[in-house]
C-alpha cells in the first residue's frame, strides 16, 4: 500500500449508517424506564447528568407506603436516593484525579421484601458509579450495580 493509499484508508469512517444494525443511546434507556434520572436530587454532590438503572432503583431507592406498611420501617424514596447518591459521590471525590472511570462502594439498605416484625436490619449492597461520556460525548454518571454494564 502506498503511503498515499494508507493516508485515504485512514479518512474513510470504520463503520456508515449502512452497517450499524441497531444502536441503543441513554436516551433510549431512560425513555424505556432502564435508566431512571435521579439529577434533580443530587443537590450539588453532582453537576452533571446522575442516572441509576432500574434494578439499583427497585432494590435500594424506590420505597412506598406500601413497603412502610408491609415492613415497619419508616423509609421513603427521597431519603433511599439521598443515601445512594452521597455514597456514590464520596467514592467519586475521594479518588478525584484517578484515571478509573469505573468505582464501587457499599450502601446500607432495608430490602423492600423485609416484612414486619422480622428481626432483618440493613443488608450491605455493592454498587459502581461510573463517570463516562453520554450520547452526545458529555460527562454523565451512572450508578449500578457491580454485575451492569
Amino acid at each position: 500500500m502506498t503511503d498515499n493509499t494508507q493516508a485515504q484508508a485512514h479518512d474513510e469512517p470504520l463503520f456508515t449508517d449502512d452497517d450499524i444494525i441497531h444502536s441503543y443511546t441513554r436516551a433510549d434507556a431512560l425513555a424505556d424506564g432502564n435508566l431512571v434520572d435521579v439529577s434533580q436530587w443530587c443537590g450539588g454532590m453532582f453537576t452533571v447528568q446522575t442516572v441509576v438503572t432500574r434494578s439499583v432503583w427497585e432494590d435500594c431507592i424506590e420505597w412506598s407506603k406500601e413497603d412502610t406498611e408491609r415492613t415497619g420501617m419508616g423509609q421513603d424514596t427521597r431519603g433511599r436516593a439521598h443515601d445512594v447518591l452521597w455514597m456514590a459521590y464520596l467514592t467519586a471525590r475521594a479518588k478525584r484525579g484517578s484515571s478509573d472511570r469505573r468505582r464501587e462502594f457499599d450502601v446500607y439498605r432495608i430490602p423492600r421484601n423485609h416484612k414486619k416484625g422480622q428481626r432483618i436490619g440493613a443488608q450491605r449492597v455493592r454498587l459502581a458509579v461510573v463517570i463516562g461520556p453520554g450520547d452526545q460525548m458529555e460527562p454523565v454518571i451512572t450508578i449500578m450495580r457491580t454485575n451492569e454494564d
